[in-house]
């Protein structure tokens, strides 16, 4: 059944509704945390910004995400067959880590 929720989630980075849900809003809050931010700083100069929070930070952390992702992505499209959860992206996704991965659900008969 065509199921519009879970569609987008499973098809592009193997996740469920709810990991996609809990990715996607926590990539919203830092961004609306960090324009709010500005806005503040924009109005009072004086307020230093603080480095979690300024430019070139915020932008290497986007870039980190997304990284993550697209390298999780080519694992699911390489299998399609994912039963287990993928690790959490709030760690880096070393290529060894990604090795070790492959290497356990292989064992297991999940990846051919």
């Amino acid at each position: 059944m065509y199921n519009p929720f879970t569609k987008h989630s499973k098809l592009s980075v193997g996740e469920t509704w709810w990991e996609h849900c809990v990715f996607s809003c926590g990539v919203g809050i830092r961004l609306f945390l960090t324009s709010i931010y500005f806005l503040v700083h924009g109005i009072f100069p004086f307020i230093e910004l603080h480095k979690k929070y300024n430019l070139e930070d915020s932008s290497q952390w986007l870039y980190h995400k997304n990284e993550n992702r697209e390298r999780k992505k080519n694992i699911v499209h390489e299998s399609r067959k994912i039963k287990r959860k993928f690790p959490p992206q709030d760690f880096p996704l070393t290529p060894e880590a990604i090795e070790k991965w492959k290497k356990k659900v292989k064992q297991r008969g999940e990846i051919k």
